[in-house]
């Protein structure tokens, strides 16, 4: 995983970056958050889908106010969400931030 500056200006244009973060929850419990899909015209509902497939895993895609439609699976899966967009070319890894 690279790290990209988000404020690098090197290119013309806004840039739209796909946010992988993780969110905690009770005791061990915690969420993968996968923000800003949507402003690149990315369908959540398929990724999810298709994630679910492949790690066999629960998750939902749901709307937040702050950061519009955000899909939530449950666990830790940054790395394998980070992988799986990258493999499927949905998107390409330059373009995700891991937090």
């Amino acid at each position: 995983m690279g790290f990209v500056d988000p404020f690098d200006t090197s290119e013309p244009g806004p840039k739209k970056y796909v946010y992988i973060i993780k969110q905690e929850r009770n005791g061990k419990e915690c969420l993968t958050l996968v923000l800003d899909l949507w402003k690149r015209n990315i369908s959540e509902k398929l990724v999810l889908k298709e994630f679910k497939k492949e790690w066999s895993c629960n998750g939902k895609v749901a709307w937040n106010k702050t950061y519009g439609w955000v899909v939530q699976i449950e666990g830790d899966h940054r790395n394998n969400m980070y992988n799986f967009l990258g493999k499927s070319g949905i998107l390409s890894r330059d373009n995700v931030i891991v937090g």
